[in-house]
């Protein structure tokens, strides 16, 4: 991959005078890049994740294996697949490997893009076929790789600014496991909650960033990561949908504009189970608190167990239950919790 210097920490470090340079790299370890290109700085030198941002992404690197290949796939059968596949998902068959004889074990999906093909125990020749960035392969067999490139790549921004408090770090949590479910990772290869107070969440090829900056995660800043260009081709999703883990159905609804006067709303909680939906629960009480609802009057948060919360309108009553079915068929208006933390709800004052 590629990145360029965008700052430096430190006036110490050796590319401190080379802010908006471009340097080829690799990661090294969660805080730094290593330099591969170009020389005279590809003998050891590094640059510190958060002083530079991506411009380049390389591929990822596969050595993909024909040995133990499914019944009824022969070698000839499994190398055409793969080669058409890896095209698929944007390798570059250079070479023509596609019409070249069935008796390799192996293809390798090169950090450069190129597919190459080598022998089992043949070290001249893999050593041959290492791509110009160097680096390791991950081995993986065929029947994973036809697998893998089916899945889909996550690319989506998600808003969580308007969740205030331990509400927002729970909900964020929640999302960051569905986005390891889906394979997707932190910028430094974490797959482990973390930053869950960042208001905001861009994901770019499967990679998490965050940014507390509106003007970075609507693409008019560069971020530390990623050029704003990027970012603002990005589609946001729902705090909902990301929540059942669907990061590809994009919606934008209307944060601070006011739900017609009905003669109630309801709120399912049932996407959040255990200390989730407790948070969350609370939360949405103590927003319709402020618009005047309570339980009988009193506002003070309770019943935090249920999936389903009723607001009455216009006495401001709150409500709960258990049932889904009742839920479904019960005629009051029915609004997320993003839209009710935003301010959605009518007021009763």
């Amino acid at each position: 991959m590629k990145v360029q210097v965008v700052k430096a920490n430190r006036s110490t470090y050796w590319y401190a005078n080379k802010i908006g340079e471009i340097f080829e790299v690799e990661w090294f370890d969660s805080g730094s890049y290593v330099v591969k290109a170009p020389a005279p700085y590809d003998k050891g030198f590094y640059i510190d994740i958060e002083d530079a941002k991506e411009v380049e992404k390389s591929m990822d690197r596969y050595r993909v294996s024909f040995i133990n290949l499914p019944i009824g796939i022969n070698r000839k059968t499994a190398h055409i697949n793969a080669v058409r596949k890896a095209v698929e998902m944007g390798y570059t068959d250079t070479y023509n490997t596609i019409n070249r004889d069935f008796g390799e074990l192996y293809m390798v999906l090169c950090g450069d893009g190129d597919i190459v093909f080598g022998g089992l125990g043949d070290t001249y020749t893999y050593l041959c076929i290492f791509p110009k960035d160097g680096g390791l392969y991950m081995d993986i067999s065929y029947d994973e790789f036809m697998k893998l490139s089916d899945k889909k790549t996550i690319n989506c921004k998600i808003d969580l600014s308007w969740i205030k408090g331990q509400a927002r770090e729970v909900i964020s949590e929640a999302i960051q496991k569905k986005l390891f479910e889906a394979d997707a990772r932190w910028y430094n290869g974490n797959t482990t909650a973390c930053d869950k107070e960042g208001a905001y969440l861009i994901i770019i090829d499967g990679t998490i960033f965050y940014t507390n900056e509106k003007a970075k995660f609507d693409g008019k800043r560069d971020g530390n990561h990623v050029p704003k260009e990027t970012v603002l081709k990005i589609p946001e999703v729902s705090v909902n949908n990301a929540l059942k883990g669907d990061f590809w159905t994009y919606s934008v609804y209307a944060k601070k504009e006011e739900a017609p006067k009905l003669e109630g709303y309801k709120v399912s909680l049932a996407a959040y189970t255990g200390k989730y939906r407790e948070v969350v629960s609370k939360a949405v009480q103590e927003e319709a608190f402020k618009k005047g609802y309570g339980w009988y009057g009193v506002k003070l948060a309770k019943n935090t167990q249920y999936a389903y919360l009723y607001f009455r309108f216009p006495n401001g009553n709150i409500g709960w239950d258990s049932d889904a079915a009742f839920f479904q068929n019960h005629d009051f208006k029915e609004l997320t919790v993003e839209e009710i933390l935003s301010g959605i709800l009518p007021s009763v004052k």
